[in-house]
């Protein structure tokens, strides 16, 4: 009995896989292969990358909308027939994009997205992290999310041989049937939460946590502290600076002369190494003051535009892959993970939430912007200039947010939160 109890217990890491095919398919597939379209659909249909992209603002708008009301939906309905409604509207979004005959097909798939983004994507993974494990969060975290570099690193070279082989919309319908798939087999192994099964989550909160369980602020009361609105601002520059480049980043090393095949190859790069970031990322601030695990990301972002600009040579262009794919994980695992540690375990779904539609916030006006610099200037570097300065502001809003949560903690709530 004992040992059917501790293999019973270790079904946390079957939740964590589980994650893990959720971020696949909503996260990575839902937009990391919309660099890969950018040409060819602008080529197709004779519009340019401005109006193209605009897409992903929609959706991104869409999200925002939405994700306000995350907290009470999640708390109302069930969660696995939501996460099956995401999927299939992340579905029909790519099968939309896969009939357009002009832009406008684009914008209602984008629409789509954005809702699909909202019921299997982000909130739901950092929820059932947050249900699950007590301890190691930063380290799951980065494992859970790192499905969508995986998805990304290992599609993107058959989705590039597709969009050749039989055309952009053939890309988009294989694209929405990976979608479903992944999202189904994800579903089979959902618990939402281990009392559900008679288990108990995996680590000793006390332990996990210098604060109570359940202490933290509620989203009333964290929208009245500094230290959100600093967090809010690194967290909307943060999606700015990542998606205004990440959209852009193929279609960027081809200007500047780089091989269409290894610009391909190099984005996939991008996204195996943000598959180690992830877990990287988690490992540090498992590990490390909050602080001093930001800075290190920080750094890496600011280093990472620098290359863009001077590693423009088909033997250097792994440069600025290898540091921007550390830097795109970024966005994924810092929302999730330090939106907990600044504002506490009370009100979780509610606070993460709202930073999360801030970072949906900077990635809506970034997507285009990239874009919209090349198509004034004639050139990405403008972009990568101002997005450098942008990173380095990200990191001082950062590290302000982090320790005014920490004087909201003693101030407010009488206790010491874990730096």
């Amino acid at each position: 009995m004992k040992l059917l109890q501790a293999k019973r217990s270790l079904y946390c890491w079957v939740i964590a896989f589980a994650c893990m095919l959720l971020s696949a398919a909503s996260i990575g597939m839902l937009s990391y292969f919309n660099a890969l379209f950018l040409s060819p659909v602008c080529d197709a249909l004779q519009v340019k990358r401005s109006a193209l992209v605009l897409h992903g603002t929609f959706s991104t708008i869409t999200t925002m909308i939405t994700l306000p009301f995350l907290g009470k939906i999640f708390q109302r309905y069930p969660m696995r027939p939501l996460i099956l409604i995401g999927a299939i509207l992340g579905g029909a979004a790519h099968l939309c994009y896969s009939m357009a005959s002009s832009v406008y097909y684009f914008y209602l798939g984008g629409i789509l997205a954005g809702l699909a983004a909202c019921l299997f994507g982000s909130v739901p993974i950092t929820l059932l992290l947050s249900n699950w494990f007590w301890e190691k969060r930063g380290l799951v975290t980065g494992i859970a999310f790192a499905g969508s570099g995986i998805a990304s690193s290992a599609l993107s070279p058959v989705v590039s041989d597709l969009i050749k082989t039989v055309g952009w919309r053939g890309g988009y319908r294989f694209i929405s049937a990976v979608i479903l798939l992944t999202s189904l087999l994800a579903l089979l192994l959902i618990r939402p939460t281990p009392e559900s099964m008679g288990l108990a989550p995996y680590g000793n909160r006390t332990d996990a946590d210098k604060s109570p369980a359940g202490m933290g602020f509620s989203q009333k009361e964290t929208l009245r502290l500094p230290a959100y609105w600093f967090f809010a601002l690194s967290i909307f520059l943060l999606g700015f600076v990542i998606m205004g480049t990440q959209s852009q980043l193929i279609a960027y090393w081809q200007s500047a002369g780089v091989a269409s095949e290894l610009s391909v190859r190099m984005y996939s790069v991008v996204m195996l190494t943000a598959v180690a970031g992830k877990l990287l990322i988690g490992h540090l601030y498992d590990h490390l003051r909050s602080a001093a695990a930001s800075a290190v990301c920080s750094t890496v972002a600011f280093c990472a535009f620098i290359a863009l600009l001077i590693c423009t040579r088909s033997d250097k262009v792994w440069i600025p892959a290898v540091l921007f794919g550390m830097t795109s994980a970024m966005q994924v695992i810092l929302p999730a993970y330090l939106t907990q540690k600044f504002f506490g375990a009370r009100d979780y779904v509610s606070n993460v939430g709202l930073i999360t539609t801030c970072l949906y916030l900077g990635v809506s006006v970034g997507t285009p912007s990239g874009a919209l610099f090349y198509d004034l200037t004639g050139s990405y570097r403008p972009a990568w200039i101002l997005f450098c300065l942008l990173s380095a502001l990200s990191l001082a809003c950062l590290l302000a947010a982090d320790r005014l949560s920490a004087q909201a903690y003693q101030r407010r709530l009488g206790i010491r939160r874990d730096p």
